[in-house]
């Protein structure tokens, strides 16, 4: 078992943390990217286990406003991340609503109007691996 890294400043209102992982026989990292918007609050990317420590780290940083799944591939924690901050809004890459019925989207990142298109660019690419969706950030300044 690998330990979870810790919150990882990356430049100013952006971090990463990486979780070390077995799965079906293969060393997998997950990482998730976080971004404080310029309200303050907080956009979790690519959800990953979230524990009491790493919510405590998230908690000094800001509110959680939004957690996007990715694509296809990436929404493992999505439910889980849900569960942990149920105010903040769910989204979807295209098609993983479908594909996993049981999770409680609040919305799917195609939307023509995303709440933080102002500071980060949002690009989706239409049949990335065999997902259908990925979608892709970058920041916009």
């Amino acid at each position: 078992m690998f330990p979870q890294l810790l919150l990882q400043c990356l430049a100013t209102d952006l971090w990463a943390v990486a979780v070390h992982r077995y799965q079906g026989g293969l060393h997998v990292r997950l990482r998730m990217t976080v971004i404080r918007l310029p309200n303050g609050s907080l956009w979790l990317y690519s959800p990953v286990p979230i524990d009491d420590e790493l919510a405590n780290d998230l908690a000094a940083l800001g509110p959680v406003e939004h957690i996007i799944a990715p694509n296809c591939f990436h929404h493992l924690h999505a439910a889980a991340a849900k569960r942990r901050y149920p105010q903040a809004k769910l989204w979807a890459a295209p098609g993983l609503r479908e594909k996993c019925p049981d999770v409680p989207f609040d919305a799917v990142v195609s939307e023509p109007e995303l709440p933080w298109e102002d500071v980060l660019e949002t690009l989706l690419i239409a049949g990335y691996l065999r997902s259908r969706w990925c979608v892709r950030i970058f920041c916009s300044t």
